[in-house]
């Protein structure tokens, strides 16, 4: 199967187990499964919903701590195991990882994430279940020009989306050989669900440098959404990492 025929199955199959919401679950296990990779966590086949729990947590606790400065925009994929109907969803979760495997999605998956925004193909399939089309799709002319006499510090992108432009943007820098994790990112949506899944593929495309905060990712609507969003970053900080360990 190529990108797109994987998308669509991994969306059919949430559709079948528990229909077209509650979709920060799925977005969750598959998340999970391209953060263990990229945390070289060992991954785990559960066939029960206790162990999918605890193989999640344990990934999750992992990229909270290499990517502190992002953990408050993805908590919509930590606590969904709290939700008053957590037992059903528990249920399908588990099943939906199992098929994961089956369709050879986990297998393929650092391949299918590799420059191109297959979590967010599969999100958008998720919200529309009609959906078909090229997992990456591109417009003619959007090609991201940048000006090689000019040092390329800070890039801010509003609307990001699920991170098509950044995929555009690490384009134009590969083309002259700068390390987009040098670079400052400033970026926002203000769909959380999407949100989350930017900051997943940002680590995923290896953007986000798990040795400084390097990007900043917005859900405000304020005007002035990046001060927004640096003190709601660094409130999520304080309450991660509480006196004597914090500041």
């Amino acid at each position: 199967m190529n990108p797109s025929d994987f998308a669509d199955a991994v969306a059919a199959q949430w559709h079948e187990l528990y229909g077209p919401s509650r979709l920060e679950v799925p977005m969750s296990v598959l998340a999970t499964t391209v953060l263990r990779q990229r945390l070289v966590i060992s991954a785990q086949e559960h066939t029960t919903a206790e162990g999918l729990l605890s193989g999640q947590q344990r990934v999750w606790e992992a990229a909270a701590q290499s990517w502190p400065y992002l953990h408050h925009r993805w908590e919509c994929f930590t606590d969904w195991p709290t939700w008053p109907d957590h037992h059903r969803l528990l249920q399908a979760a588990t099943v939906f990882a199992l098929r994961l495997h089956t369709l050879g999605v986990v297998e393929h998956l650092r391949v299918l994430t590799h420059g191109q925004d297959f979590l967010g193909a599969v999100l958008r399939r998720l919200h529309t279940p009609a959906m078909t089309g090229s997992v990456n799709p591109r417009c003619e002319g959007r090609a991201v020009r940048l000006h090689p006499e000019m040092p390329v510090q800070t890039i801010t992108l509003d609307p990001a989306g699920s991170g098509q432009q950044v995929l555009d943007v690490l384009s134009a820098l590969n083309a002259q050989g700068i390390d987009p994790q040098r670079v400052t990112w400033r970026l926002r949506e203000v769909e959380e669900l999407t949100a989350a899944v930017l900051c997943v593929n940002l680590v995923a495309w290896q953007v986000a440098d798990p040795e400084r905060a390097n990007v900043l990712v917005a859900i405000s609507e304020d005007d002035d959404w990046i001060q927004a969003e640096q003190e709601a970053r660094a409130e999520a900080l304080r309450a991660l990492y509480p006196p004597p360990f914090g500041f």
